[in-house]
């Protein structure tokens, strides 16, 4: 059994405590970073966003967390289905920091399905956080079953 752990960082609606427990089963303890040369943006007719690469110095910020267990990274890829491509890159913690985390990031050829516009973080949570975290938790639930392979929300 591959017992090592992963480091991730999430940028949009698992930058939220809530959804992310919810989809793991368990709470995570984030810590604040920010990766540089992307740009986080909304993706058409979601309520999720997305993360592409820029050609500029822009930042996003999200969490990072250290304690990933193999099974939970195998949730995570499920989560994210094949829309995101997962990669490992340099992250910029608060403290200063810097460190190796996977990200999942829009792959140049699912950018049609994007849009210019920046991701609005709080207005998801104002408008969308309590019935983001019932989807999340019929998904896990879905998913723990073995029916569920991908998200469709």
């Amino acid at each position: 059994m591959n017992t090592s752990l992963s480091t991730i960082f999430v940028y949009g609606t698992l930058s939220f405590g809530e959804i992310v427990s919810a989809l793991l089963g368990r709470p995570l303890e984030g810590i604040s970073g920010t990766i540089t040369g992307f740009k986080r943006i909304r993706i058409k007719d979601k309520r999720y966003p997305g993360l592409v690469v820029t050609n500029s110095e822009s930042s996003v910020s999200g969490m990072v967390h250290t304690d990933i267990t193999p099974e939970e990274l195998e949730l995570l890829d499920t989560f994210e289905d094949d829309f995101y491509k997962k990669f490992k890159t340099e992250i910029k913690l608060e403290n200063g920091n810097k460190i190796q985390a996977l990200v999942y990031i829009v792959p140049e050829e699912n950018l049609k399905f994007t849009t210019t516009e920046e991701w609005d973080r709080d207005g998801f949570g104002e408008n969308y956080l309590t019935d983001y975290i019932e989807m999340v938790k019929k998904f896990r639930q879905d998913y723990l079953k073995g029916g569920r392979k991908s998200q469709d929300f």
